[in-house]
This record gives structure tokens, C-alpha cells and sequence, in this order.
């Protein structure tokens, strides 16, 4: 099997698990999810842990569009919980990962827009005057949001902010441990 179809059934399958969480959810008012501007829903009767490991399998997914031999270096990964919006009990997990890239990164991030919008997802560009560029993306049946930015002429940050879920707060024992606080 090649490796674009093997992207394609991975990000397939990563969607698939995150419509899966949406199954119960209430709309919430516009958020900023630190992976672009997403229409932010409650999911009921999910925890935040079970909406950990698709963010991150999204985030490893699209972060595997890159071809590896553009990739000169993986940055900095970052895994934790952020509040939603209502209060600091209902929130989301938020996944991204910096990448280094052996060619122009506005290039790069560019080519893997068109990539994923080939997959069928919906890329705006956003306006970014802390960037050299920013795309929001979303997948129809996907929970999460998805924000590319072309953080410096190398370098390219993939995020994803999974979907609003009730949790004890910041300071419970399920977030520490997700978090690895505990």
C-alpha cells in the first residue's frame, strides 16, 4: 500500500473517531481554540481523556503529510488541556507539534493545505500578523480544529484543539494526570 494511501485510510480514521465524539454535542459560542477559530461544542458523556489520543493522531496525521525528506528537525510537541470559554471546567485538549523544513516553509505549509483539502477538508487563510501565514481547516464530520501556521521562513506549527467536554476543572486529578501533573 503507498504511503499517500495509507495517510489518507489513517486521517480517515482519525475523523471518523472524532465525529464519534460529537454524537451527543450542544452548541457554545465561538472560540479560539489555539488551532484556529472553531464553532466550540459540548460533548456529553465524554471525557477529556477520551478526546486526548485523536487530537494527537490528528496532529500526527496531518504532521505525516510532510514529506519526510523535507523535514530537517521535530520541534517542540505540546499536549495539554485549555478552558473552553465558559469556565475552566469545560475543556478541550490541545495538540501541536513545530517542524523544521529543509525548503521555504510558507512553500511547505501551502502544498500541505492543498494535500489536505484534496482529502476533503475546508481551508480558510487567516489573516495572522504574528505569522508569515495561517490556515484554519475543519473536516465535516470532525469535532476538532486544525490550524497550520508558517511560523518563520523554516518552520511550521500543526495544531489541534479537539472538542469541548466537562471536566472537574484544571486542578482535578483527571486533567493533572493528562497533563502529567500528578
Amino acid at each position: 500500500m503507498n504511503t499517500t494511501r495509507t495517510r489518507t485510510l489513517v486521517a480517515i480514521s482519525a475523523a471518523v473517531l472524532l465525529f464519534g465524539l460529537t454524537a451527543c454535542a450542544e452548541e457554545a459560542p465561538k472560540n479560539d481554540a489555539a488551532a484556529g477559530t472553531a464553532e466550540s461544542k459540548i460533548v456529553e458523556g465524554v471525557s477529556l481523556a477520551e478526546t486526548k489520543s485523536p487530537a494527537q493522531l490528528l496532529r500526527n496525521t496531518v504532521a505525516d503529510n510532510i514529506p519526510h525528506d523535507m523535514v530537517s528537525e521535530i520541534g517542540e510537541t505540546v499536549d495539554k488541556s485549555r478552558g473552553c470559554g465558559y469556565n475552566d471546567a469545560v475543556r478541550q485538549w490541545l495538540s501541536s507539534v513545530t517542524m523544521s523544513v529543509k525548503q521555504d516553509a510558507l512553500i511547505a505549509s501551502d502544498t500541505l493545505v492543498k494535500e489536505l483539502t484534496k482529502q476533503g477538508w475546508t481551508a480558510k487563510s487567516v489573516e495572522s500578523s504574528s505569522s508569515l501565514g495561517e490556515w484554519t481547516l475543519k473536516g465535516e464530520m470532525v469535532s476538532s480544529a486544525l490550524k497550520i501556521t508558517t511560523v518563520s521562513a523554516s518552520e511550521i506549527e500543526i495544531s489541534v484543539a479537539g472538542p469541548c467536554v466537562k471536566t472537574a476543572g484544571p486542578e482535578s486529578d483527571e486533567v493533572k494526570a493528562l497533563e502529567g501533573r500528578d
